[in-house]
């Protein structure tokens, strides 16, 4: 610390007692007379040390706004930024050595340093009068939410406690939320609103833009009981999640499997997935709008295949998205064998031929190529020189569109499946 030095201060039992405060035992149990002496020890003995920290620190920064030099505790105390710099700066000066806390010894003297338990005259701890002042800052945030006019809300929130200063960054944050969105994290979080003071920035700022019904409550009700897995996202993909799935339908229509995603691409792709509103039932008169996502359709369609594409390439999410309903049918049963590789590897060539291609290799390498081989280095590959030699047969004017007949009754691509065309095969069928 080298030029603070001379600050510091040591603080005894003694300080902060006025000569007629006896008997001295009442004073440290009774809860209005400790805050008197809490009061009087941090502004005859911690305050003038906090404010020559922050001249000394604060100032080297020219645009740096003194939030304690020049003011009185009282004035401190209805500002919950000075009171968040106040703290901070204690904290710092604990570490340093600036501010101690010890007994006196048999003397009258300052004796042992003081680490847990109550310190001063005051009765409380460090953290005790350290949490009075976290609280007191909250209750200031709060207050200063002019927007608010919810009571439910207002309660929530004051309720809440704040365990370190560097929650009050979130707690100012918090309180930007719409009411409604409010309501709705404290339903989802189990009525922890606490669990979001200690998230990003940028997290906060996605759930503040974020609209109350179409997304947050969305994202609760889709979640269900697993709501709380959103404080494990990061950033960014609490971003895509609002961005990618824009309206509640998607969202809903996805649900659960959203935690099973790892890529905020993936998210991205899913949500480019289209989207109608439905058509009313003559004669219904209801207002509310109804709609038919892709995504809905394609979970239907594919069943228990689903699942693999929360984990795959986003260009393979992009592309299954386009599949009509006839055509998700007709590769179903190669869906169990086949990944994001194998689908990018396939991609280049129409869908009827990817289909006619894995029919043959299931005909001519059987089932055990599919499930040993297909998805592996060398099966991609065979995958890879079947497509570039499709493609340059029909590019020269030949006809590669029956590949299935290519692959069983001729020669044509027997380099490429070489590795595995002599191989004992053995017997099975399409799940």
């Amino acid at each position: 610390m080298g030029g603070v030095s001379s600050m510091r201060v040591v603080v005894t039992p003694t300080d902060g007692v006025k000569p007629w405060e006896l008997p001295t035992a009442m004073w440290s149990k009774v809860g209005l007379l400790k805050r008197l002496r809490l009061k009087r020890t941090v502004a005859n003995h911690i305050l003038p040390v906090l404010q020559k920290l922050e001249e000394l620190y604060l100032r080297q920064n020219p645009k740096a706004k003194l939030r304690l030099v020049g003011r009185t505790l009282a004035e401190i105390e209805e500002d919950d930024v000075a009171i968040e710099i106040g703290l901070r700066l204690f904290e710092l000066a604990l570490q340093e050595g600036v501010i101690e806390f010890r007994c006196l010894d048999a003397d009258g003297n300052p004796g042992h340093l003081i680490t847990e338990g109550p310190v001063g005259s005051c009765g409380y701890s460090v953290n005790e009068a350290n949490d009075r002042y976290l609280q007191q800052a909250m209750e200031i945030i709060v207050k200063n939410a002019a927007s608010y006019q919810d009571k439910v809300v207002i309660d929530h929130l004051g309720k809440i406690k704040v365990k370190d200063v560097r929650e009050l960054r979130g707690a100012r944050q918090l309180v930007k939320l719409d009411p409604r969105s409010i309501k709705e994290l404290k339903m989802g979080l189990g009525g922890n609103l606490e669990l979001l003071l200690v998230q990003k920035s940028s997290f906060m700022d996605v759930l503040v833009q974020g609209k109350p019904i179409s997304f947050v409550r969305a994202l609760r009700r889709a979640l269900g009981k697993n709501f709380s897995e959103i404080l494990n996202w990061e950033p960014e993909f609490m971003t895509a999640v609002a961005e990618g799935l824009d309206h509640s339908a998607k969202i809903m229509a996805l649900g659960p499997e959203i935690l099973s995603i790892q890529d905020p691409e993936v998210i991205r792709a899913f949500g480019a997935w289209t989207m109608k509103e439905k058509k009313p039932v003559s004669g219904q008169n209801s207002k509310k709008k109804t709609y038919v996502t892709r995504i809905a359709q394609v979970k239907k369609n594919m069943g228990s295949h689903f699942p693999m594409l929360l984990t795959a390439n986003p260009s393979v999410v992009i592309e299954v998205g386009r599949w009509t309903g006839r055509e998700i049918n007709q590769i179903r049963g190669f869906l169990p064998y086949l990944d994001d590789k194998v689908m990018e590897a396939m991609s280049p060539l129409p869908f009827d031929m990817r289909v006619s291609m894995l029919e043959g290799l299931w005909d001519r390498l059987g089932r055990q190529f599919f499930e040993q081989d297909i998805a592996a280095p060398k099966g991609v590959e065979v995958i890879r020189k079947i497509v570039k030699q499709s493609l340059e047969m029909t590019k020269r004017g030949g006809s590669a569109r029956n590949l299935k007949r290519l692959l069983t009754e001729s020669e044509l691509m027997d380099k490429a499946m070489s590795e595995f065309i002599n191989r004992k095969r053995f017997a099975g069928t399409r799940g």
